[in-house]
């Protein structure tokens, strides 16, 4: 049976700007497909027209035939689809309104006009398949980002629809509320044979093909690829387009070319494996959190006598989960918020010491949504911003712009109205606007969130290049694999509280520990602690042995 029947399928914007490009594929009931695609690929715009919103909701000039559960989209619109079809979008805070879980996801089937009855038991039967149970009084504003986006899905699995619309369902989120959404899924689609749709910017790639039964890749509005997932990820045009192979199939692939063993294969990578020199610091200390414990006002303990240090020169990750006080660290750590008790110390003085223009120039903090950030109207004003206030010459203000806008690079945009910018490039101008302020210690929270691969490949370079310049970045993220690829330290935080802190590999290997927190180290390390019980090795050695094997090919 035929969910979904496109063909030759075109949309174009203003009549001239075409996003999607003679379009044509099928799904069938209960399949599960990702939609792989950078940014600005066309997969958004292609989710709206499946689910009926373009052009009915969102204008845009539809050709070709597209035909949801034997309706025609453009026929019957966004209305016509209720029951057939359902959309998730990446931000669960925006699709979420009521003031309990169970009135939310009793709102659709309300909307309706069902029976008491049918609609009771609806929101039962979607609160107990999205593992909600005991939930349903809270305010869903009060849970974390997996279990938020978890009530979105109820909310739209009580419509029933035959086919779920994804749009980056788990970028926003940490590592346990990634792997709750995607288990739900899971079970939407094999326990109760909903099709679902999901894009993918590359960032999650990895954890969102073990549940695919197939993969389609979208460039510049047009099908490339349309697969199997290990067969469209063992192609290089995955590559081409600047993404990622998953490490698991980067590492048999080399395997089945190596024609031996996995152990035995890393056995002879550990004898010739090449020791690797570490990344060093000068180990200058530029600020210091001492014992520190913030309180919010409605008497939630944040912070609980958190210690730590940052140094010259480097890039220091901090990972946890929502709700962890990642986020409230970085506040106190800026000098935003005044701890009740404890101190940030920066070049050995209280930062509440300093002034604000002193403290700016010190200490800042990059927001990890850009919309909470920008408020000018082109990037170029944006940039300027901070200098103009505090009242530098025009002529120094126009060279120090230029010269910001040159590293990020965001010359082409430097005339460009901030509200037509596309998320890697507001995530750009934000940092350039704090950047220029020219702080020792620059924070940012969460700078890849909603980008594909190759932005954020792109962002986390400019920010290493920073430390070569003697800065010191700290990066909040809940993407293990870039954390491990940039940073020089990382620093563990739950409840409150400091679990882990070291090295990269020191943390990362430590399997069992971060398990218990639901952090879900990169891959890389998941195979290596298995490996080493197999084998007997230190997982330190075990590590260094597989990634010889996926660089090298052994």
């Amino acid at each position: 049976m035929k969910i979904v029947e496109v063909e030759n399928l075109r949309l174009s914007y203003d009549g001239v700007r075409r996003v999607l490009d003679n379009i044509s594929f099928e799904v069938s009931k209960g399949e599960f497909i990702v939609i792989l695609g950078r940014l600005g690929s066309g997969k958004t715009s292609l989710l709206r027209v499946l689910s009926g919103l373009i052009p009915h909701v969102y204008y845009g000039n539809v050709e070709g035939e597209v035909n949801v559960c034997g309706k025609n989209i453009v026929e019957v619109g966004a209305e016509g689809l209720i029951g057939c079809v359902g959309l998730v979008i990446d931000d669960p805070s925006k699709q979420i309104f009521n003031l309990t879980v169970e009135d939310d996801v009793a709102f659709g089937p309300l909307n309706m006009g069902l029976s008491e009855e049918e609609v009771l038991e609806r929101t039962r039967t979607a609160i107990k398949a999205l593992g909600l149970t005991g939930l349903e009084k809270r305010n869903p504003k009060e849970l974390s980002g997996g279990q938020q986006q978890r009530v979105a899905l109820a909310g739209v699995f009580a419509l029933r629809p035959k086919l779920l619309l994804l749009d980056e369902p788990i970028s926003m989120l940490d590592p346990i509320g990634k792997i709750e959404v995607l288990k739900s899924l899971r079970k939407l689609n094999r326990d109760y044979g909903v099709s679902c749709i999901i894009s993918e910017s590359g960032n999650d790639l990895e954890e969102v093909v073990e549940i695919a039964s197939r993969v389609i890749v979208l460039d510049k509005g047009k099908i490339v690829a349309d697969g199997e997932p290990e067969e469209i990820l063992s192609k290089n045009i995955v590559e081409k387009l600047g993404f990622e192979k998953p490490f698991r199939i980067k590492l048999f692939s080399k395997i089945r070319r190596m024609n031996m063993g996995l152990e035995d294969i890393v056995k002879s990578a550990i004898i010739n494996r090449r020791e690797s020199g570490n990344v060093t610091y000068n180990g200058e200390e530029i600020l210091n959190v001492k014992n520190v414990k913030y309180a919010y006002p409605n008497g939630v303990l944040a912070l609980k006598d958190i210690s730590l240090s940052v140094y010259k020169g480097e890039m220091l990750g901090i990972i946890g989960q929502n709700g962890s006080g990642k986020t409230t660290l970085a506040l106190v750590m800026a000098g935003v918020l005044e701890p009740q008790s404890g101190e940030v110390r920066v070049y050995g003085r209280n930062i509440r010491e300093y002034s604000l223009k002193e403290r700016i120039r010190l200490v800042n903090y990059v927001f990890q949504n850009p919309d909470n950030q920008l408020f000018s109207e082109t990037v170029e004003e944006e940039v300027a911003f901070a200098l103009k206030m505090l009242r530098y010459p025009p002529k120094v203000i126009s060279q120090k712009v230029t010269e910001v806008l040159r590293i990020f690079g965001l010359e082409k945009y430097r005339k460009m109205p901030i509200s037509e910018l596309t998320k890697d490039v507001k995530a750009l101008t934000s940092l350039a606007s704090i950047y220029i302020l020219e702080p020792k210690v620059l924070i940012v929270d969460e700078p890849t969130n909603g980008l594909d691969y190759s932005s954020s490949l792109k962002i986390m370079s400019i920010l290493k290049e920073l430390t070569l310049k003697d800065k010191s970045v700290v990066i909040i993220s809940h993407n293990m694999k870039l954390i491990h690829r940039f940073c020089d330290r990382v620093v563990v935080i739950h409840n409150g509280q400091v679990l882990l802190q070291g090295k990269p590999n020191e943390v990362f290997k430590k399997i069992s520990v971060l398990r218990r927190i639901s952090i879900k180290p990169p891959p890389i390390f998941e195979v290596a602690y298995e490996l080493s019980e197999k084998l007997g090795i230190d997982s330190e050695r075990a590590i260094a042995a597989l990634e010889l094997i996926v660089r090298e090919g052994g």
